[in-house]
């Protein structure tokens, strides 16, 4: 009986070790680079700009800046690397409030958060919205039509963000 208990202790042990380190390994992203989001949109067959001449004021903030879309421009993601992750933390809240903004009646929305990463989504009144940040790196798309969201999802996805 006393071997069947300990085996028992070691046993929740060893899951909860197990357990703690799928955790852990997974509470944190890999930012991507600028030239990785372009690869990935270029891929695609989407149209891409770089966009920090808006930004000429603001370069000890914004680094880069980048964005893409189809070439029906139904949508479009935006990508920016910032100078430090106080900066990008600053940028997602106050885009993502602004995001909150366009709540509607009917919604739903995902926020997800990690070690160095936060993840916002929201689906309402047939538009659809993102943001991510990740490091110093933030993803950004506006109120769209909801019927982009399979294929902004799908961009996301082999962004691995």
């Amino acid at each position: 009986m006393k071997n069947s208990t300990m085996k028992a202790k070691y046993s929740a042990l060893a899951l909860a070790i197990l357990m703690a380190v799928l955790f852990l390994t997974g509470c944190t992203k890999t930012p991507v680079t600028t030239a990785d989001f372009k690869a990935v949109a270029e891929k695609k067959g989407f149209l891409v700009e770089d966009v920090m001449a808006q930004f000429s004021e603001h370069t000890d903030i914004v680094k880069e800046a980048t964005v893409t879309a189809p070439e029906s421009i139904a949508f479009k993601l935006e990508f920016y690397v910032l100078s430090d992750e106080s900066s990008a933390r600053s940028f997602y809240a106050n885009n993502k409030a602004n995001l909150e903004a366009n709540k509607g009646n009917a919604d739903s929305n995902v926020s997800l958060s990690g070690k160095n990463y936060e993840s916002f989504s929201m689906t309402t009144d047939g538009k659809y919205m993102f943001i991510e940040r990740v490091d110093t790196t933030v993803l950004y798309v506006g109120p769209t039509d909801s019927a982009n969201k399979a294929e902004i999802e799908a961009f996301v996805k082999e962004l691995k963000y």
